[in-house]
């Protein structure tokens, strides 16, 4: 994703540099600038990599999807149970959203 993003500031740069060099025109300071701007869209559009949304509040789906796990959430340690059941609610809410949000 970050490439993408990366990808498309870059070619929207060269794209305005053509448009000042067809013109006869070479504006340092306006492709500084914008130069600044795009960077900064990267980073904002970057910053939530790595990331999901989930809900506030579990919903009913993500609080029931380990009950089939009981066994082995069992035998588990505090720290893993916890990291299991974690990813198995975060894992539910993003399927929940792919498929339009809470049914």
């Amino acid at each position: 994703m970050t490439k993408d993003i990366e990808l498309k500031a870059i070619d929207e740069l060269i794209y305005e540099v053509e448009m000042f060099e067809q013109a006869g025109v070479y504006p340092v300071q306006d492709f500084i600038d914008n130069l600044k701007t795009l960077s900064a869209k990267v980073k904002e559009e970057t910053k939530l990599e790595g990331c999901v949304v989930v809900p506030v509040e579990p919903t009913p789906k993500m609080i029931d999807s380990t009950w089939d796990d009981q066994d082995e959430i069992e035998k588990m340690s505090h720290n893993s149970r916890n990291e299991f059941i974690y990813k198995k609610m975060i894992k539910v809410a993003m399927l929940e959203a792919a498929r339009g949000g809470n049914e």
